[in-house]
């Protein structure tokens, strides 16, 4: 017996049969006759994208054995490319804070020198060192809260990879315990 598919749309095939048949036939350009093996059960229909069918290749222990470790090495490589980012990131933001340290305390000497050479009050002088103090201090605050924050930041997103990672391999491993290969987006891609 013969069965005949015909395309309806890009993304569906329909399957007729004549007697008894049971292959699939996808096509996505032209009409295709396929001669059968078995009796049908049911009409079938397929996305016409094989890729995105759901294959189980079986793989051996070695395969497995290789696989993890290549996965468990894919893993720590995007976390130690990641901390080495942010050290990179960490050391820039220190350069910018101590250009910004340096012209803050550069301004400061002419200044004060001007303002003592305009006040030669005792009293004003005082307040004015004072609030300088102040300033200083608040201006060193500010610098290690804008570090503080971005290491802060920094934990924060190596905590969210290793959430994902750890999810991941979770996936990956309970695909290896069935002896199938894991799929393609459980590895680790750029970060």
């Amino acid at each position: 017996m013969m069965r005949l598919g015909i395309q309806l749309k890009k993304s569906v095939v329909l399957i007729l049969w004549f007697g008894s048949c049971v292959s699939v036939a996808q096509s996505t350009e032209k009409t295709q006759v396929i001669k059968a093996k078995e009796t049908p059960k049911k009409i079938t229909k397929m996305d016409s994208k094989p890729s995105e069918q759901k294959k189980s290749v079986k793989i051996t222990e070695s395969q497995k054995k290789s696989l993890k470790r290549e996965f468990d090495k894919a893993l720590a490589v995007q976390l130690m490319a990641i901390r080495h980012q942010h050290e990179l990131e960490l050391q820039q933001l220190r350069q910018l804070l101590q250009r910004e340290k340096k012209d803050f305390l550069s301004n400061i000497q002419p200044s004060r020198m001007a303002y003592f050479n305009s006040n030669r009050d005792v009293d004003l002088r005082r307040d004015y060192l004072l609030q300088e103090k102040q300033r200083i201090q608040a201006f060193y605050q500010k610098q290690k809260q804008q570090l503080e924050a971005r290491k802060k930041e920094q934990a924060e997103r190596i905590q969210k990879i290793q959430e994902q990672q750890r999810l991941k391999k979770m996936r990956f491993m309970k695909a290896l315990s069935r002896n199938e290969l894991p799929a393609q987006d459980l590895w680790p891609n750029e970060y």
